[in-house]
């Protein structure tokens, strides 16, 4: 199971649309248990975070000064803490961002692209890209490479 903590409010519905269409297409094994934060101060935001968080965690946080990495090398990530019997949790900040304590926590520090996305958006871009890690790991056709 992936965990995914959200910081922001409710997801408007052309966005919970796609969440959900991509989520019933995912696998045992990429079920997604959601936790969202309100929308906070930064060190409220990062306590409602930590207490999601278990010691044994691989935690990947989504920040636009993190590392590029192509689809393959995300289904490589997942693939490792898989084989590892980790929980992998996949952190998406507020708006201004996440304390250093969360940054340092954080195992990996992903960034999607260095565009700006709607926060929102971002919530569905990472779930394709769980979809198409869930595909690349199963050699499904869906990845064309």
């Amino acid at each position: 199971m992936l965990k995914v903590i959200v910081v922001g409010k409710k997801a408007e519905p052309f966005i919970t649309a796609g969440i959900e269409n991509y989520e019933r297409r995912l696998g045992k094994q990429f079920r997604l248990d959601w936790v969202r934060v309100p929308n906070a101060n930064k060190a409220d935001e990062a306590q409602m975070i930590s207490k999601s968080l278990r010691p044994d965690d691989f935690v990947i946080l989504l920040d636009e000064a993190g590392k590029n990495l192509s689809s393959s090398e995300f289904a490589e990530i997942l693939t490792d803490n898989f084989n590892r019997a980790r929980r992998v949790v996949l952190v998406v900040g507020g708006a201004f961002g996440v304390t250093d304590g969360i940054k340092n926590r954080a195992d990996f520090i992903w960034s999607l692209s260095r565009l700006v996305f709607p926060h929102q958006m971002v919530w569905l871009i990472l779930v394709e890209q769980l979809y198409r890690a869930e595909k690349i790991m199963t050699r499904h056709p869906y990845h064309h490479t």
